[in-house]
């Protein structure tokens, strides 16, 4: 599974007496400085070889560093892995050992990372891959605060984006044009005898029915997934679906565009992983891992999305 999780950065600048309310820098100016100019300066001082992050014996290194100054966006892969546990990897159809991994070998994932700083703007858009539960953000956190403060004598605060705010527009105007339950186990005697092999699991989906000719079936608007009332009956089927399998998602279209929402308990929380597929999402993988390019013009588009959200329909786009 991949997934984006969206983040919202800003760098806290004094308290307003009269207002009573906290002061943002303008993040195209932080005393002088511009952050999307540092996050690039960072990350291609970080992009020559491997490096070693002791502290969570980690590796990592940017690179396909692409720094778009028209389009206020900088994006790039954020390659890393652990190390320091003794493995083997073996041959899925064989059982055979190909290689053994030694203490100090790291199994290294592409984890597409990109950040948008509007103009004379105090949030910035930050994206943050994720591939299969494993993300990089609490990485680049730790990484990037610290050179983020002695660049600039302040902090920078890096909080996640829920699901309603980052595709307000999605939310209002998507309808659902289907579900699919992910890591569904049957309940049959055929699993059970499936089972004595390996791991069964597979997917279904659900599509509306069609009530009258002419109009495209749907199961009504997305933000009754996203954000379902606790009587309603969309809530209902979430529960439901949800104790069948692994998660729930939700394909939405809006002006001949679809997406793909995970909903459920852990969906429309504090973290809003918003999934692409293969296929689903016109994101194209390589060995199980995304494409710079396929994944970056997805993520243009869903950055848009959220501006729209944060700022309004007349919002500057990427």
């Amino acid at each position: 599974m991949h997934a984006i999780t969206p983040y919202l950065l800003k760098s806290y600048k004094g308290r307003d007496t009269e207002k009573k309310e906290s002061e943002h820098f303008d993040l195209s100016n932080i005393k002088g400085k511009d952050l999307l100019e540092l996050l690039h300066k960072y990350m291609q001082s970080k992009s020559a070889h491997v490096y070693d992050f002791k502290e969570e014996k980690r590796v990592f290194k940017f690179s396909d560093i692409d720094f778009d100054i028209k389009r206020r966006t900088v994006s790039a892969f954020l390659v890393a892995g652990f190390y320091g546990v003794r493995s083997d990897i073996i041959d899925k159809s064989t059982g055979e050992i190909r290689f053994p991994k030694s203490e100090s070998d790291a199994e290294v994932l592409r984890h597409y990372i990109q950040f948008t700083v509007p103009p004379g703007s105090t949030e910035t858009i930050g994206l943050f891959h994720k591939s299969r539960g494993v993300g990089i953000k609490s990485l680049f956190d730790k990484l990037f605060k610290a050179n983020f403060l002695l660049e600039t004598q302040a902090t920078l605060q890096i909080t996640p984006y829920a699901h309603t705010g980052a595709v307000q527009e999605w939310a209002k105007g998507a309808s659902v044009k289907s579900l699919k339950v992910k890591g569904f186990v049957p309940s049959s005697d055929i699993t059970v005898n499936l089972a004595r092999l390996g791991e069964c699991n597979t997917e279904f989906t659900i599509s509306p029915k069609i009530k009258k000719k002419g109009f495209k079936a749907s199961f009504g608007p997305l933000s009754d997934f996203l954000t379902p009332e606790a009587s309603s009956t969309q809530n209902e089927i979430i529960t439901l679906l949800s104790n069948q399998g692994a998660s729930v998602r939700t394909v939405a279209e809006l002006n001949g565009a679809r997406r793909t929402f995970e909903v459920g308990a852990n969906s429309g929380g504090v973290v809003c992983d918003i999934p692409f597929a293969e296929g689903e999402d016109e994101v194209e993988l390589k060995g199980g891992q995304p494409e710079f390019q396929s994944t970056q013009k997805w993520a243009r588009s869903l950055t848009n999305d959220i501006l729209k959200g944060v700022y309004g329909r007349r919002a500057f786009q990427i």
